[in-house]
């Protein structure tokens, strides 16, 4: 397999988490998503799962129903999020003075 489509598995696979993710946060089952796109509550645990694979038009439509940017479906947030917690941290200690 070549870096190229590794790279763009990896994209897929992150992209399908962060649909689950932005999902779960906005409080939706998978059914009341999939009743508010039209389509299958199956057919959204298939993109989920990355089992699928979503046009540029349907991950727009996505994103905007879930209130996120399709470049924020498309980044990894565990490295933001380690960050933000070290910024946590950081302010943290100035306040305690540690």
């Amino acid at each position: 397999m070549s870096n190229r489509t590794t790279s763009l598995n990896n994209i897929n696979q992150r992209m399908a988490q962060n649909i689950k993710t932005a999902r779960e946060r906005e409080g939706l089952t998978a059914a009341q998503l999939a009743s508010k796109l039209g389509c299958s509550p199956r057919q959204i645990l298939n993109i989920e799962l990355g089992l699928t694979h979503v046009t540029g038009a349907m991950l727009f439509v996505i994103a905007e129903e879930l209130g996120v940017s399709m470049d924020w479906l498309g980044r990894d947030h565990q490295i933001v999020d380690l960050f933000g917690a070290d910024r946590q941290n950081d302010q943290l200690e100035t306040r305690t003075g540690t």
